[in-house]
């Protein structure tokens, strides 16, 4: 599981690289999780390997952003990210700008703190 300050970081930075290109924010969500995918699929590189220990950690291509995370988990959570885009977009109306897709899909990529038990139920069966 990815923890929302990383999926809040990496739209942040699709963000940041959809407006440097100029693209659509959707677009630069969908390139990253392709890339990601892309990766799961090619293999990985072997990137520090240990004698005696048995240690040996892997990486993937140019994925400086996402370093330390295992490749399903950089494809599901940009899935989450695109899908949440999805949802915030309709939910929005219109034709709504990215930068007002973004905003809002901020305010849903909330860090859980506390869950009180008056609201276990909804938080979890929505």
């Amino acid at each position: 599981m990815v923890s929302t300050r990383i999926k809040r970081a990496s739209l942040d930075d699709a963000y940041d690289a959809a407006v440097a290109a100029p693209i659509a924010l959707r677009v630069q969500l969908r390139a990253y999780e392709t890339t990601a995918r892309s990766a799961v699929s090619t293999g990985q590189i072997i990137s520090q390997v240990s004698a005696r220990d048995r240690s040996t950690s892997f990486s993937l291509p140019d994925s400086e952003l996402l370093e330390g995370m295992t490749p399903v988990a950089m494809v599901e959570m940009w899935r989450e990210l695109v899908d949440l885009f999805d949802y915030v977009y309709a939910g929005l109306g219109g034709t709504p700008t990215d930068q007002a897709v973004k905003n809002e899909m901020m305010a849903l990529l909330q860090p859980a703190h506390e869950l009180q038990p008056s609201n276990f139920h909804s938080v979890l069966c929505g």
